[in-house]
């Protein structure tokens, strides 16, 4: 068995960027979306990416917006276990359906099966039941349709009946005359399809009369489908030959048969005379497979609450070898039937509402997908929702989503505070400081300055999110216009630290408040040791061209120790009410060796003109080898250099 584990739309209908619906476990899915959400785009999708494994490429419906003409839709299987409700990853296999023959990947066995046996059923399809003009609506080309996929074997034949149709309607008119070898083969075709119909009608009937009366058995309802008969319009020229039919419902409501039914029953007994039909269909033309699909697209529309717990008794009963999805735009039903379900194992719950992007400039419209109850999740679900939005508590949600995005794919030692504790996350404009401080030292790693961008972007973001409550205005255009903002601007920074990957590229060589020796030596034997604090962690990375560098970090001198030539010793602490202390006070390794040497040169210095200065400054300072500690004697025993 196998289920789809995700789906991935880009460029299509409502979807103008890429938007991926996981089902990392092959769920059903339950689906809410409001009007203008994507929610019905989504079924388009999905529909048509099946039907291209049988009609080939067709109209793309790129998104208006877009200007592109890219669009693709892309879906993934992976092999299912039903009892343990596992996938196999390795299994995974991956289709994708586009405009283009060259790049659309959908024509394969499995997936013209997965098409024939699986059902995609919206409020539109359903109308066509009921909404005929007349008495007694002749349903024989809506039941064609219907089981058009069906190979009635049991009835000895071997293709589909949609396939032997269609060949009868397209390929007879093409025969010169009546006694052609050709005509004579496509109607003994018929001939074959006519013999089996009554049965294959009865197959349907059964299945159908069984759902009606098994799941709506209070809705008084008798129902059947009766006079089923077919036959090949000869009369006239050879053009106008065609299959015709009949079949109708029979109708009883409370003892009493109804001619004109569907001008007298309500919309919830024709909504669940429709839906059990659909799903009849599909159970009639259902056959041992490894995967099968089920899409409900808004077919509760018509169903009062008490005639749609039937349809999801019906899924869950009748249906367990499918993957089911529904989607629905009705919020209450969506939370009634997520009760009802009550199945986090096998369901995925998933929100949809109508967002904004901004391409190049312009804000287009774009679905928002909720899929949890995550921080940045329920920011999103508040301020999104266009029936009750809730603007602080989106404000709230967004302002907790940004405090764990930073201090979980930030690199943890810059978040310390100046205990060198962990910044507490309510503080964001602290992290957030922090971080901009972070990559402008390391300004030259990849994606540092893109990041550094966004941030500042978001920063001028904050008052909302800081202030909530003091700012409800839910009809304020200025406010919504700020969260929507930092609502875009989250993922952007979340994709670019993750794809910077700061926490493996960096590395503490000295920690705030360590020791650093530099040490300068004279070719005449004099030699110089400084001991400096250093005043905030000192980062190895690695640059945009892949090579290993150092942050700025200020230090500040707290000992010197002079070697004289005659090896003895001379040691200078240093307090903060020397004047030395301020003096000797630097902004980074480079500026402090220039500075030393420069005044080592001066009469004050020493005249000492024969200093050793190394190419590489980072090789004149050595830091403390932390695998010797403890040791009763500290010594800087490693060359920074070689921590790089």
């Amino acid at each position: 068995m196998k289920r789809i584990t995700k789906i991935e739309i880009d460029n299509y209908k409502a979807y103008v960027t890429k938007e991926v619906f996981e089902l990392p476990a092959g769920q059903n899915l339950l689906l809410y979306g409001e009007n203008g959400s994507g929610k019905s785009s989504l079924f388009r999708a999905l529909q048509y990416f099946m039907e291209s494994s049988v009609n080939g490429v067709r109209h793309f419906d790129n998104n208006y917006y877009s200007g592109r003409d890219d669009g693709k839709i892309e879906v993934t299987f992976c092999d299912y276990d039903f009892v343990s409700n596992s996938i196999n990853k390795a299994t995974e296999q991956i289709f994708t359906a586009t405009e283009s023959p060259a790049t659309t990947t959908t024509s394969n066995p499995f997936l013209k099966t997965v098409y024939r046996i699986s059902g995609f059923l919206d409020y539109s399809s359903l109308l066509r039941v009921y909404l005929n003009n007349g008495t007694r609506p002749n349903l024989f080309n809506l039941i064609i349709e219907l089981i058009s996929d069906y190979i009635p074997t049991r009835q000895g034949l071997t293709d589909t009946i949609g396939a032997i149709v269609n060949s009868v309607n397209q390929d007879i008119v093409k025969c010169y005359h009546r006694t052609d070898k050709k005509y004579g083969r496509l109607k003994n075709s018929y001939l074959l399809l006519q013999t089996a119909f009554p049965n294959i009608i009865a197959d349907l009937n059964v299945e159908f009369s069984r759902l009606m009366t098994t799941y709506f058995v209070g809705l008084n309802l008798n129902i059947s489908l009766g006079a089923a008969n077919i036959r090949l319009f000869e009369n006239g020229y050879i053009r106008d030959t065609h299959i015709v039919g009949e079949v109708y419902l029979d109708v009883t409501h409370y003892g009493r048969h109804m001619h004109e039914y569907n001008n007298s029953l309500n919309e919830a007994r024709l909504s669940a005379i429709a839906i059990c039909l659909y799903l009849a269909s599909i159970k009639l033309r259902s056959v041992n497979h490894d995967a099968k699909v089920l899409y409900l697209d808004d077919v509760f529309v018509g169903l009062d609450s008490s005639n749609r717990r039937p349809v999801i008794n019906i899924l869950l009963s009748e249906f367990q070898d499918y993957q089911i999805l529904i989607s629905t735009y009705d919020k209450s039903w969506y939370l009634l039937a997520r009760e009802m379900i009550n199945d986090n194992d096998r369901w995925k719950y998933k929100e949809l509402y109508e967002g904004q992007t901004d391409i190049a400039g312009v804000i287009l419209p774009k679905p928002i997908i909720v899929s949890g109850n995550t921080e940045i999740e329920m920011a999103r679900k508040y301020l999104y929702d266009g029936l009750r939005p809730d603007y602080p508590a989106s404000a709230n949600y967004m302002r907790k989503a940004y405090e764990k995005l930073l201090s979980d794919k930030l690199y943890r030692p810059i978040i310390l505070d100046n205990d060198l504790l962990p910044i507490a996350a309510y503080h964001i404009s602290a992290l957030i400081c922090r971080a901009v401080d972070f990559l402008r030292r390391i300004s030259d790693a990849p994606y540092a300055s893109n990041i550094l961008s966004k941030l500042s972007t978001l920063k001028s973001h904050l008052k909302p999110m800081l202030h909530p409550l003091s700012h409800y205005a839910p009809d304020e255009p200025v406010y919504k216009h700020e969260l929507i903002q930092a609502e875009q601007l989250f993922n952007e920074i979340l994709t670019l630290l993750e794809t910077a990957d700061y926490k493996h590229i960096c590395k503490v060589v000295i920690p705030k408040h360590g020791q650093l020796l530099l040490q300068i030596k004279g070719r005449s034997g004099w030699n110089y040791n400084y001991k400096f604090d250093v005043e905030d962690h000192l980062i190895s990375y690695t640059d945009t061209s892949g090579d290993k560098r150092i942050t700025d970090v200020p230090l500040q001198i707290v000992e010197m120790i002079e070697k004289k030539p005659d090896g003895t010793t001379q040691s200078i602490l240093y307090d903060k009410n020397s004047r030395i202390y301020r003096t000797m006070h630097y902004g980074n390794i480079q500026e402090c060796v220039t500075q030393i040497i420069s005044f080592l040169v001066t009469p004050k210095g020493g005249n000492k003109h024969d200093a050793i200065v190394l190419p590489k400054y980072s090789d004149m300072f050595y830091c403390i080898n932390v695998t010797a500690l403890p040791d009763p004697e500290i010594t800087f025993d490693k060359v920074l250099t070689s921590e790089l």
